[in-house]
């Protein structure tokens, strides 16, 4: 199966890590990456390829959190600060 994935960046975060975070406008970076994995490795080498998170980014410092099928939250692991959300968009079957 291949997935087509939409980015969603939260541009502005208002809060702080004690009281939490609120994400105060977003909008869409690409909706055109295609991917055969949802695991968080592939995820994170695409955020990288696309230029949204730098390249020095590990895999440690990111929580990868699928809140409903098609809808993948991500932010920072110490913060838990509101980074961007992935969504599948479209569906293909393997040819």
């Amino acid at each position: 199966m291949y997935y087509r994935l939409k980015l969603i960046n939260y541009f502005d975060v208002w809060g702080n890590k004690k009281d939490g975070w609120d994400v105060n406008n977003a909008c869409v970076e690409w909706d055109d990456v295609w991917s055969c994995d949802l695991d968080d490795k592939t995820l994170l080498k695409i955020l990288k390829n696309t230029d949204f998170l730098e390249k020095n980014v590990r895999i440690n410092q990111i929580n990868f959190e699928w809140v409903s099928p098609e809808v993948c939250e991500i932010s920072a692991r110490r913060s838990h600060y509101p980074l961007c959300r992935l969504e599948i968009i479209d569906k293909k079957e393997d040819d």
